[in-house]
């Protein structure tokens, strides 16, 4: 496993949780592709490209989500540049006061030590599979 890129990827997510967009853009790839499980009008298949695109959905998060976090439960090595991480997601509506607890996983590409493509997906199995792992 390349502990630089499970650090890259865990840092990602930690600055995620905490919302700390500058921290999270310092780890992004210039040409960053993030498809997340989650958006804030819940629009799947929306992807933010760009440090640019980013902000915006950090934006859009913000609006919605009162709190926000994700807690790592394992991390795999898929091989050329792909972190896999599974835990559980945590959000609170900011209007609705409506609480979200559920296991979700990512499947992170890195490129020159950054994060390159991050795919989030709203189970962990959706994450082994779209990695190419099987359980």
């Amino acid at each position: 496993m390349s502990q630089d890129d499970v650090d890259i990827a865990r840092r990602l997510l930690h600055a995620w949780s905490r919302r700390d967009v500058d921290a999270a853009i310092d780890l992004l790839h210039e040409d960053i592709e993030w498809r997340p499980a989650l958006t804030a009008g819940s629009l799947e298949g929306t992807v933010y490209r760009g440090p640019d695109g980013v902000r915006a959905w950090f934006r859009e998060l913000d609006d919605v989500w009162a709190e926000l976090s994700y807690e790592i439960d394992e991390v795999r090595d898929v091989g050329e540049g792909r972190v896999v991480m599974l835990g559980h997601f945590h959000a609170v509506g900011r209007e609705s006061g409506v609480t979200i607890d559920q296991p979700q996983g990512f499947v992170f590409t890195m490129v020159g030590g950054r994060v390159a493509r991050a795919l989030s997906l709203a189970s962990q199995q959706d994450a082994l599979e779209a990695a190419g792992l099987q359980e």
